[in-house]
């Protein structure tokens, strides 16, 4: 035996019973109506929603660029602060690294991403890539 169950809802204007509601919209509000009130409104449409792949970008390195980080780049990078006349914290401050991420790149610990390669090179002045 099949059972079917129709669900029966209140119009939220008039309050009469319903079980084909029409969904409107009246002055920026979603109601669920009967069928004699959904003219008092603008029929809501149907949201649909395309699933949408994101790849992320992955930044490219030297290496890929055909370029190599010199080996001294700590080095270079110290003395181009020190020229310019910044603390490490400054030199954060100008290219929105943390001063002690910049402490390791200097002490080449780390290597500085290509993106903060070219804020490094365009704070200070300086060239990171190639043979000192």
């Amino acid at each position: 035996m099949l059972m079917r169950f129709s669900l029966v809802m209140q119009c939220e204007i008039c309050g009469r019973e319903t079980d084909r509601p029409a969904k409107i919209v009246v002055d920026g509000s979603h109601l669920e109506v009967c069928s004699a009130c959904s003219t008092a409104g603008k029929r809501e449409e149907p949201v649909s929603f395309q699933r949408q792949t994101v790849r992320p970008i992955k930044p490219k390195s030297l290496l890929e660029l055909g370029e190599d980080l010199s080996p001294e780049f700590g080095k270079k990078i110290m003395q181009g602060r020190q020229k310019k006349g910044l603390t490490i914290e400054d030199l954060g401050k100008l290219v929105f690294e943390k001063a002690s991420h910049l402490h390791r790149i200097e002490s080449q610990a780390v290597d500085p991403s290509p993106k903060l390669i070219a804020k490094l090179e365009k704070a200070l002045e300086i060239t990171l890539s190639g043979e000192d």
